[in-house]
């Protein structure tokens, strides 16, 4: 897809499962993830080739329960994260790169889980409205809000390579 706002793949609400493989999936515009959850929506990916291109275009948003198992997730848009997740993410043995954001954003209580991956991120091009302390990390964890449970991330395996600056930054929350 090419338009600003157009999500490729989206599974949204309660009780709405999707799931996708072995498929080749590229966005262009801005403001168009690729792999997206939402409101309860569940959705299942494997093998995948993701490419998203356009500012604010992350190439996995989780905002409701996601696995991705296998496949290459890139992105080249700035301020567009590989992973950007307020809720449950589990990524295996797949390869993620972001060439102008943050490799993984979790936020409000996200909880992501990488296993045997490849995750390079190199965070170097920022919109005019980047907050300046927000800028060139690998992994940023955001505070929850009250109430919420805390922002996670695990790691097992794979690597983790930052080529611009801090690997992780911790915003108004504990690290530990």
């Amino acid at each position: 897809s090419d338009g600003t706002g157009a999500d490729a793949i989206f599974s949204m609400g309660a009780g709405t499962t999707l799931e996708i493989a072995d498929s080749t999936v590229k966005t262009a515009g801005d403001f168009s993830d690729a792999l997206v959850t939402a409101d309860g929506g569940t959705l299942n990916a494997g093998n995948l080739v993701l490419r998203t291109a356009g500012m604010s275009s992350a190439a996995i948003r989780a905002g409701a329960s996601m696995c991705v198992s296998g496949g290459t997730y890139d992105t080249v848009g700035v301020d567009s994260p590989a992973i950007y997740a307020a809720s449950d993410l589990a990524v295996r043995d797949a390869e993620l790169s972001s060439a102008s954001a943050q490799g993984v954003i979790v936020d409000g209580g996200g909880d992501v889980t990488l296993e045997n991956v490849a995750l390079t991120a190199n965070h170097t091009a920022h919109t005019e409205s980047s907050d300046e302390t927000l800028r060139y990390q690998a992994v940023l964890l955001c505070a929850s809000d009250e109430g919420e449970d805390a922002s996670v991330f695990t790691m097992r395996g794979g690597s983790l390579t930052n080529l611009h600056g801090d690997v992780f930054l911790v915003s108004g929350a504990k690290a530990l």
